[in-house]
């Protein structure tokens, strides 16, 4: 009886730690890893490109560019120096491209693409970009541009490049922090003077004011643009720091307020399954956070997941992946109301905050 009670704690001691080993451990010799971000799932579900942001030395500070693939679970290395901001990653529709933001000191937010099936890196755009995305058939890269118009002055504009004839259309003065594609790849929404902006690429012709007046209001911020999984609506969000967010049909250019959300990580991530976004938890707006999901058919809101969370992307209909505390990739099952790990990073402080708990 008591020899095979040990063999059984013995067995059970081997399983756990195969479960453990199991999932990707991030390590870069004796530079701990601070913080995963950007993740990015790819076209067909299989891979989530992510940043991993590690010190090296005391000073210091390097981001990485890793693929992890899934179901597999195996963490692959891409490229040191790349840039760390808001939407900073974008897949091609196909998945044999992806567009990411790097560069030196000097020169931060180089454009790159790279080729997946060659491992070919061709820079597109030289500094000061962001908020890289393809055109939904993939013809089209569009990004954000900083510029300086005088010393301590800068303004943005956005730079449509045709991927085929590499000739590029600039929407000028549009805001740099929230544009989108329409569905079907003829246009694109953005933001100027408080505006909501379509501009029909190819026409020549003066992009058209599309927000309603409602919610015309040269005060507040309109971010958070994206299009519905049909084409037919355009989400977007009217303040700060409290959001209120509407949906606007396209058809009749009539909005209304679907929701409001208050968090330092205000992203929002729609498909057909429904809108997702983080909101505040009493009041903590930074640490803490709710992960909601907004059903337009239902117009009801449910939360899935609390904690200290970011960096949330649709999987498919029914999968999201997320960051937890600053070095964790999750994986939340809503059909199965279930979370697994994904993504574990060699980290002695952290390990040792956890165990104080």
């Amino acid at each position: 009886m008591g020899r095979t009670l040990k063999k059984r704690w013995w067995f059970l001691a081997i399983a756990v730690i195969g479960l453990f080993l199991c999932k990707p451990l991030l390590s870069w010799g004796d530079d701990p890893v601070t913080m995963v971000c950007e993740t990015e799932v790819s076209p067909n579900a299989k891979q989530v490109a992510f940043i991993g942001v590690h010190k090296r030395g005391k000073d210091e500070i390097v981001a990485r560019l890793w693929m992890l693939s899934l179901p597999e679970m195996r963490a692959v290395e891409w490229r040191d120096d790349v840039a760390v901001g808001i939407n900073s990653l974008s897949w091609s529709p196909d998945g044999s491209k992806i567009a990411f933001l790097a560069g030196t000191e000097s020169h931060f937010g180089e454009l790159h693409e790279r080729d997946l099936l060659t491992g070919k890196i061709r820079t597109i755009a030289p500094s000061t970009c962001k908020c890289p995305k393809y055109s939904p058939d993939g013809k089209w890269l569009g990004f954000s541009r900083l510029l300086k118009t005088s010393p301590g002055h800068l303004t943005s504009d956005l730079l449509i490049l045709n991927l085929h004839s590499n000739q590029p259309m600039v929407i000028e003065n549009a805001d740099h922090w929230s544009w989108c594609w329409s569905k079907d790849s003829k246009g694109v929404f953005c933001v100027r003077d408080g505006r909501i902006l379509f501009q029909q690429l190819g026409a020549g012709g003066p992009a058209v004011i599309v927000e309603s007046d409602k919610t015309r209001n040269d005060d507040k911020r309109i971010a958070d643009l994206c299009v519905s999984p049909d084409g037919s609506q355009l989400g977007y969000s009217v303040g700060s720091p409290v959001r209120q967010y509407y949906l606007m049909n396209l058809k009749d250019r009539q909005s209304r307020k679907v929701f409001e959300f208050d968090h330092y990580f205000g992203e929002v991530q729609w498909n057909n399954t429904g809108i997702l976004y983080l909101d505040q938890i009493k009041g903590e707006r930074r640490s803490q956070g709710r992960l909601m999901l907004f059903d337009p058919n239902t117009q009801v809101s449910k939360q899935v997941a609390t904690g200290s969370l970011s960096d949330f992307k649709w999987i498919d209909a029914s999968r999201i992946v997320m960051r937890r505390e600053n070095a964790e990739l999750w994986i939340l099952d809503l059909v199965k109301g279930s979370e697994s790990q994904l993504l574990l990073v060699s980290n002695e402080a952290e390990k040792t905050s956890r165990e104080n708990k």
